[in-house]
């Protein structure tokens, strides 16, 4: 199906996209400006691209604008202890993408907290210390590696990433605080356990007072016991919502249930995966919902998600389809958007599938946000 237009054109059109790029090179290379992340995010303005070249950097903060902060592709691009972005305005975004975050001092790797606008994440590698997201209207995280990630009081969605807690006790996704998130084709690991005093280990998905849906190629699993008693893949406690797709994978420890706590309700729910596509190249993913269902695939800006007949719709406008058709054997549709003019990098969209079992309602599947890449 030929994909419509509308979408790259409206983000073409938009004027927060049509600011200036700064350059960061630790080198001082040709052409740049900085040889430091944060002087540059200082200088750049909401809707800036601040485009940093391969070498190892300081921490940074992102506070009170929407700007876009991307590593260069063809080498590594490290930030040493930590990243905050904070107190983005409302109807602006900051992107993060491309960069590895080592830290070393700092409480987090990445705290994202106090945001009225969106925070939209991708393909980072965050390791030292945990992610912290709190307060913030709209976040999202894709392609990202860590060792824990805690959310509370904002809506998140977390697609094709891996949360492994390499300590004790801490959940690999702690979900808490009248948060909404949706966790799709993550892997997620909890602590380990200790002993003496015991101390269970901890599952790969906590949640407390939250709403969670969990769908695509998704696997939970508990900490190694570390000599205390065994202990459940997902726990929901207090009060809130689990919805968990029958695919998913969940790994208690030997002789502990799947899941604690209060109920869990298994429902299927379709999943879309989207790839980070480089400024010139096409979108390319798949769905995944039920052998000879319908699926319908939008692309559009991202938005939080909103209560609908369908389920939560995460899509705001304008909005394309991209792709229509029937889901093959194994459960998979394959699609493909080549977008008709370059987007520039640093760019948020999110991908959402709608799929219908023949004489069954329409679901809409999690969502994928992805950002385009250098």
């Amino acid at each position: 199906m030929k994909p419509f237009a509308l979408v790259a054109c409206g983000l073409l059109a938009s004027p927060v996209l049509a600011q200036q790029t700064l350059i960061v090179d630790a080198a001082g290379g040709p052409g740049s400006q900085f040889t430091d992340i944060q002087p540059a995010v200082d200088a750049a303005q909401t809707g800036d691209l601040v485009q940093v070249r391969p070498g190892t950097y300081t921490r940074f903060t992102v506070a009170g604008k929407g700007i876009r902060v991307a590593g260069e592709r063809g080498g590594a691009v490290t930030v040493v202890d930590g990243v905050t972005v904070t107190t983005v305005p409302a109807g602006t975004a900051t992107t993060l993408s491309g960069f590895e975050v080592v830290d070393g001092a700092t409480v987090h790797a990445l705290q994202i907290r106090s945001n009225r606008g969106a925070v939209h994440v991708d393909g980072l590698s965050l390791t030292g210390d945990t992610i912290s997201i709190d307060d913030s209207a709209l976040v999202s995280m894709t392609n990202c590696t860590g060792e824990a990630v805690s959310i509370s009081r904002s809506d998140v969605q977390l697609a094709q990433c891996s949360f492994v807690h390499p300590g004790f006790v801490l959940p690999g996704i702690l979900v808490q605080a009248n948060a909404r998130v949706t966790i799709q084709s993550c892997t997620a690991v909890g602590g380990s356990g200790i002993g003496f005093p015991p101390e269970p280990p901890a599952p790969g998905l906590r949640v407390c007072s939250a709403d969670v849906v969990v769908a695509g190629e998704s696997t939970l699993t508990t900490g190694p016991t570390g000599g205390s008693q065994p202990g459940a893949a997902v726990q929901l406690f207090c009060s809130g919502n689990i919805t968990i797709d029958p695919g998913v994978r969940l790994q208690p420890n030997p002789g502990a249930p799947p899941t604690e706590g209060l109920p869990v309700t298994f429902d299927t729910v379709p999943a879309v995966e989207a790839s980070s596509p480089p400024i010139e190249g096409p979108l390319t993913g798949f769905v995944r919902a039920a052998t000879g269902s319908l699926a319908v695939v939008l692309v559009a800006p991202p938005a939080n998600g909103r209560a609908t007949a369908l389920g939560e719709v995460w899509l705001g406008s304008p909005a394309a389809v991209v792709d229509a058709g029937p889901v093959g054997v194994g459960g998979l549709r394959a699609f493909r958007l080549d977008f008709p003019a370059v987007v520039p990098a640093g760019v948020a969209l999110t991908a959402q599938a709608f799929a219908q079992v023949p004489r069954q309602p329409w679901r809409a599947s999690t969502p994928s946000t992805f950002v385009t890449r250098l």
